[in-house]
């Protein structure tokens, strides 16, 4: 298993030297932008310094491997308004099964209410009307190859719609974790959207291919205090290399205060959050809340709910 992992860790690796060669920006070379909006308040809260963190069903998202950490089932919902009135919503439902092995389904969707089709001729509407979406549906399968080791795989199906216009495509998510009994460091990798390239009419745009590294440790962890601090670079293939930090408190596990920074945004920077959890009946309900603050443009609130049992 050892030998697997290594191998897995070079050639993602030299999938990164290839993908991501080139230290210039290229803002608009690639399309499936909602693929870069992240889905969890939890993550958000820290500054998404999420891919050696995530061990929930949100974990689809970051790092896949992550789903391997899931005890038995765990469900988890979002919501936030984006810019424009937009709308970002996302779902994750996984189980362990066990063996160490997780599987999970999500669903995530950026989209418009009605919209009225508008001519220079009719501004005020020709009667028509229209949506936009993208939607991603994706299949997440996780497991542990050692006791301090996992690799997860998701494979995803993509939908971009907007009034008459409608192009399918698919992408795959990579990602591992290594786990260790020092203050819980650990670290993970993951390459997320990664497929063909998707045909607008007579044009072909790229998907938005990230490789992200991160590590995350807990320095203070007793019964009633838990501190996780967490770093993540972030290499695109539309962007140079930026670096993420975050940081979670935890008193007793049931309440939870987060930070986080960006570094390397134009307009996004920081980030704050919370969480509440309640048991009951033998399910653990958690409750998150994240504010982002995108300079000039505003702020973005997302909630979360999520539910394991």
């Amino acid at each position: 298993m050892i030998k697997k992992l290594i191998w897995i860790i070079i050639l993602l690796q030299l999938l990164s030297s290839v993908l991501f060669s080139s230290g210039y920006k290229r803002p608009g070379s690639t399309s499936a932008q909602f693929l870069k909006i992240g889905i969890s308040a939890r993550a958000i809260g820290m500054g998404e310094a999420y891919t050696a963190v995530a061990e929930g069903a949100d974990a689809f998202f970051y790092n896949p491997a992550g789903l391997a950490r899931i005890p038995s089932v765990d469900i988890y919902a979002s919501h936030s308004t984006w810019f424009a009135g937009l709308n970002y919503e996302s779902l994750g439902i996984a189980k362990n099964f066990g063996s160490k092995v997780a599987y999970c389904l999500s669903f995530t969707t950026l989209h418009s209410d009605e919209m009225k089709v508008r001519t220079p001729l009719k501004p005020d509407g020709t009667g028509e009307t229209f949506y936009f979406g993208n939607y991603k549906i994706g299949f997440s399968a996780a497991k542990f190859l050692t006791n301090y080791a996992a690799l997860g795989l998701s494979i995803n199906y993509l939908n971009l719609s907007m009034w008459k216009y409608t192009v399918h495509s698919f992408s795959a998510d990579l990602g591992v974790i290594f786990l260790t009994d020092f203050y819980g460091f650990r670290f993970g990798m993951s390459i997320l959207n990664f497929g063909p390239d998707i045909k607008f009419i007579s044009e072909e745009y790229a998907l938005p291919i990230n490789f992200l590294f991160g590590a995350a440790m807990e320095p203070i962890n007793s019964d009633r205090h838990v501190l996780t601090i967490a770093f993540n670079t972030i290499k695109a293939t539309d962007a140079e290399q930026k670096l993420r930090i975050g940081t979670e408190y935890c008193y007793n596990k049931l309440i939870a205060l987060r930070g986080g920074y960006k570094f390397g945004l134009d307009e996004e920077s920081w980030s704050v959050g919370g969480g509440l959890k309640l048991i009951i009946a033998n399910y653990n309900l958690r409750i998150d809340y994240a504010y982002s603050d995108f300079g000039i443009l505003g702020s973005r609130n997302l909630i979360a709910l999520g539910l394991s049992f």
